[in-house]
């Protein structure tokens, strides 16, 4: 940094400078849960027919989302009759965990079908 901008900065420094520089440019998780309306319409807008759901507490807090595209909806029918479910947990500020369902099609291809984010895996 010294050499090329003439600036001397320790290495924490820098790391912190770009970190601030990220999080100015992507905004923080709360910003990214504030434009899931947005994301939704536009899904709606390019799969129309597809089936997606938000849903919010009294609050206006964010519960869970489901999304299935009208495309891997009607591929489901030509897959094998076997469903795949996993949940990974998220990490960071917003606890969940977010929950995928796929397939394998006649040429042994994955095909996801459904996919989404819910506060738990279950509710026990």
């Amino acid at each position: 940094m010294k050499v090329v901008y003439g600036v001397d900065i320790n290495y924490m420094m820098a790391w912190r400078a770009k970190e601030k520089a990220i999080a100015m440019l992507r905004g923080g998780p709360t910003d990214g849960y504030r434009k899931m309306p947005r994301y939704i319409y536009m899904l709606n807008q390019v799969y129309p027919g597809s089936d997606i759901r938000i849903h919010k507490a009294l609050d206006n807090e964010f519960k869970y989302l489901f999304i299935s595209l009208h495309p891997m909806i009607r591929g489901f029918e030509f897959c094998r009759p076997v469903l795949v479910v996993d949940g990974a947990h998220l990490s960071g500020p917003y606890q969940g965990t977010f929950v995928s369902a796929s397939t394998l099609d006649d040429t042994e291809c994955i095909l996801p079908l459904a996919y989404g984010v819910v506060d738990s895996e279950n509710d026990n």
